[in-house]
């Protein structure tokens, strides 16, 4: 359904499918990752983590995903997917 081809240290090319055009993930600095269009490398949307909040009740780490364009809700867990395996790995080490 998608695919994901790693360019690079800090670069990963999304293919969706015929009615999505190729997106960039770029790894920025904090694991935040910038979404851009494969095409002009303009900005589209934005994968960052949330800090744990300890009050008013404990809420652990998230990842979010904020976009100014309208994707499928599998194409952005395939996105949020990449990010959190990508920052898996890096923490790993």
């Amino acid at each position: 359904m998608y695919g994901a081809t790693w360019e690079n240290s800090k670069t990963f090319l999304i293919d969706g499918q015929n009615e999505l055009e190729p997106l960039r993930l770029r790894k920025e600095s904090g694991g935040s990752f910038a979404v851009e269009r494969a095409s002009d490398q303009v900005r589209v949307g934005e994968i960052k983590w949330r800090k744990r909040e300890l009050l008013p009740k404990l809420v652990p780490i998230r990842i979010v995903l904020e976009m100014s364009v309208d994707l499928p809700e599998t194409f952005e867990v395939f996105l949020l997917w990449i990010a959190g395996r990508n920052n898996f790995r890096t923490n790993a080490g």
